[in-house]
C-alpha cells in the first residue's frame, strides 16, 4: 500500500527528482537503507508484478474475491498495527499463545502441540492451493461449473476457505 501511495502521489510533486531517488530518500532519513524494502517500493525484480491481493482489491466492483482481498488488506495493517504495539510496549507473541495457539488448532492450522513459529507460511499453503486451482479452471474443456471444480479440488477449497489464518499473518513480534 506504501508503495501505491508514492506512485499515486509523485505526479503532484513539483520535483524533478526521480521516484527512486524520492523513495530511497524517504527511507534513508527514517535510517532505513534495506535494499530488497528499495527494490520492493520501485517495482523492480522480482517485485515488479502486482501481487493479487492488490489486483483485486483494485477493482470497483462487489465480487466475492475483491471484497476478501479489501478485507484481508484491512485486517493484514490492523494486525500488523497491534503487533507493531505489543513489540513497542515489550510484549512477545508467546504471551498471546493462549489466543493463537487454540485459534489455530480449533481451526485446522496446525495439529495441537505442534505449533509453526513463522505465521507467514500460512499464506503460503493458500497461495500453492490458489495457484493449483487457477491451473485446473483455466484448464480447456473442463467443467467449470461450482460443483465440477469443488468435485475435482477437495483440498484445494478447504484450505481457500480458511481466510480466517490472515489475523496471523502480522503477528511477528
Amino acid at each position: 500500500m506504501l508503495r501505491k501511495l508514492f506512485t499515486s502521489i509523485y505526479p503532484d510533486l513539483t520535483t524533478s527528482q526521480p521516484i527512486e531517488d524520492l523513495i530511497h530518500n524517504a527511507f534513508a532519513q527514517r535510517g532505513i537503507e534495506d535494499q530488497t524494502l528499495l527494490n520492493f517500493m520501485n517495482y523492480q525484480a522480482p517485485f515488479d508484478n502486482e501481487h493479487i491481493i492488490f489486483e483485486q482489491a483494485n477493482l470497483k466492483e462487489t465480487t466475492a474475491l475483491s471484497i476478501i482481498a479489501r478485507s484481508s488488506l484491512l485486517l493484514r495493517i490492523s494486525v500488523g498495527l497491534t503487533s507493531k504495539l505489543f513489540k513497542a510496549g515489550g510484549g512477545s507473541k508467546n504471551e498471546l499463545s493462549f489466543v493463537w495457539n487454540n485459534y489455530s488448532v480449533d481451526n485446522g492450522f496446525w495439529p495441537e502441540g505442534a505449533p509453526i513459529n513463522d505465521f507467514s507460511k500460512l499464506w503460503t499453503d493458500i497461495e500453492f492451493m490458489f495457484d493449483d486451482l487457477t491451473t485446473d479452471i483455466n484448464t480447456a474443456g473442463m467443467d467449470n461449473s461450482i460443483y465440477s471444480v469443488r468435485d475435482r479440488n477437495p483440498k484445494e477449497i478447504i484450505h481457500l476457505t480458511q481466510i480466517n489464518r490472515a489475523c496471523l499473518w502480522g503477528l511477528d513480534f
